[in-house]
């Protein structure tokens, strides 16, 4: 069982974010933000990833793969993708406060639309 935060919003309905580690946006980064509506992480880690590429290119021009410039760079991508994986989630859920939503309730489920289905079971009760 996980844990997760519910938001309501008086006209979007609900949304579960789960507390702890995103793996997807470990994962998936930048598509990640773009489902979950975080445009302006989105666009940073955008930006973020275009600079690195584009340093990456005009230093390691010439050089193998596995040179020490590439493999730093390629280091410096994991870093940015365990950023976004620990502290997604709460950007999330920050992002939610911002678009108006509240949070309702704290559940533990295996699943967000298990989350979900828990918060209307109770809420009905």
């Amino acid at each position: 069982m996980k844990t997760y935060h519910v938001f309501e919003h008086p006209t979007r309905g609900l949304e579960a974010v789960k507390v702890g580690v995103s793996w997807p946006g470990f994962f998936f980064g930048f598509f990640w933000m773009l489902v979950k509506k975080m445009w302006g992480w989105a666009l940073l880690f955008l930006a973020i990833d275009i600079v690195r590429g584009l340093f990456q290119m005009s230093i390691t021009h010439g050089q193998p793969p596995a040179s020490a410039a590439n493999l730093g760079f390629a280091l410096v991508g994991l870093v940015l993708g365990i950023i976004v994986g620990a502290y997604g989630n709460g950007w999330r859920e920050s992002n939610l406060r911002n678009r108006g939503y509240v949070s309702v309730a704290t559940v533990e489920a295996k699943t967000p639309d298990g989350a979900l289905a828990q918060y209307a079971r109770e809420k009905t009760q």
